[in-house]
């Protein structure tokens, strides 16, 4: 009977933080109290760039920085959604940023042969509408590209090597552990806690003949515990990295849809 009562206020607290969490996150994607349209302390936009990115995600971040260490272009990064701010580095606050108004809702249609398992067998995508992209409420998890995948891609390539092409760009954008640079804006580390469960299955695959050492080997069977996107317990983006850096010569404005380009 105590359990129950417990487990009962535990769940009211839980539901009534979520629901005060939802509301915070209305705020801030439809009003202007926690919004920063224009900003790294930038009051006014320039007429012309050089460049212009769209989208301050992983791919848009990486891009922005990149563009900006030549410090004689001028780049404008746009997000459609609003800034973030230190609420959305918590990792377990993750998934309640899903399906809210920082969130583009997006679902595949109805599946005939998956997703049996789903209402509808709809299947749903979240997909970040805020600065720093889909690395602000997804599970962290960092893994990179399938061998195979990037073989099959060039193999009418006569010179392509998978290390020089492909894994030197993977060890230039990733930060390892407690290493940390901001020329390397991907932070990966190891999880802070391992679930029993997870040891478990780790010790089973060693047992069936399959290694645990790096889940980012050539060899793709191995078995390892997932490394994640976090940098001192933190929720880490490649955004959180380009405003660390701050180049003087990138722009960063917020609420921007773009609905057209030229």
């Amino acid at each position: 009977m105590i359990f129950a009562v417990r487990f009962y206020v535990f769940l009211s607290l839980y539901s009534l933080a979520a629901l005060i969490f939802w509301f915070y996150v209305y705020l801030h994607a439809n009003t202007q109290l926690f919004t920063c349209y224009v900003c790294d302390g930038v009051q006014e936009l320039k007429g012309r760039y050089d460049f212009i990115v769209v989208g301050s995600g992983t791919a848009g971040a990486i891009i922005a920085h990149r563009l900006a260490q030549d410090t004689k272009v001028s780049v404008l990064l746009l997000e459609a959604g609003p800034y973030s701010n230190f609420l959305f580095d918590v990792p377990v606050l993750g998934p309640l940023l899903q399906q809210s108004s920082i969130d583009w809702q997006y679902e595949t249609i109805p599946q005939k042969d998956a997703c049996l398992g789903l209402k509808k067998n709809i299947s749903r995508w979240p997909m970040g509408r805020l600065f720093g992209g889909t690395g602000r409420l997804n599970n962290m998890i960092h893994t990179r590209g399938h061998k195979q995948d990037y073989d099959d891609w060039y193999k009418h390539q006569t010179n392509y090597n998978y290390k020089t092409d492909i894994v030197d760009y993977y060890e230039r954008l990733e930060s390892r552990n407690k290493r940390y640079s901001s020329s390397r804006p991907v932070a990966v580390s190891s999880p802070r806690f391992v679930s029993p469960l997870a040891e478990s299955i780790l010790k089973a695959a060693v047992y069936l003949g399959h290694s645990t050492e790096n889940t980012n080997s050539v060899n793709h069977l191995d078995f390892k515990e997932p490394m994640v996107n976090l940098r001192n317990g933190k929720r880490w983006t490649p955004s959180d990295s380009l405003l660390t850096v701050k180049p003087d010569n990138l722009h960063i404005l917020t609420n921007a849809p773009v609905t057209k380009s030229v």
